[in-house]
């Protein structure tokens, strides 16, 4: 989640410096012997265009990220393998999909189906895909009671209305 706000302040600013940009020329109306101002004003209108559909293309990727937040129906801080590093993985599922670190894997949008959840004291897996192409992610936590467990199934089960495997 952080990093997708980290995107959008970069759109952000980069729209806003490229603005100022063009303001400034407009302004003081350079009088470039080589290059046409016209030129110059068009190219930076299609820069800051293409910024702006990144934008938006980000701000529906935060927007679909906080549904996920919102809803979320089990979370883990995952960390990585690398004793050397201290960057945390976000772990969020909900009914609308998977928040996993920067990827947002979208439930019931554009074909994708959460087709299986398994849980056991250490592991959860989750079965999802399109027509025949399936993914499974498998999440090791730590050991976790089984009433715990329980909780975890019958929210799954409520919000997704797929019925989870709980394993020994």
């Amino acid at each position: 989640m952080g990093r997708i706000k980290q995107r959008l302040k970069s759109y952000i600013i980069s729209i806003t410096l490229l603005y100022i940009f063009l303001i400034i020329l407009y302004i003081k109306r350079f009088k470039y012997s080589e290059i046409d101002i016209r030129f110059v004003f068009a190219l930076l209108h299609l820069v800051v265009f293409i910024v702006l559909i990144l934008f938006l293309k980000e701000y529906k990727r935060y927007r679909f990220a906080l549904l996920i937040i919102e809803n979320k129906i089990f979370d883990i801080q995952a960390v990585k393998e690398d004793s050397f590093s201290d960057n945390n993985i976000e772990f969020i599922i909900s009914c609308f999909g998977i928040l996993l670190g920067r990827k947002i894997i979208k439930f019931n949008v554009e074909g994708v189906k959460l087709e299986e959840v398994k849980i056991s004291d250490k592991v959860i897996s989750i079965t999802y895909g399109k027509d025949k192409k399936s993914r499974n992610i498998k999440l090791l936590h730590g050991t976790i009671e089984n009433k715990k467990i329980k909780e975890i199934a019958e929210k799954f089960q409520f919000e997704t209305g797929i019925n989870p495997l709980i394993l020994d």
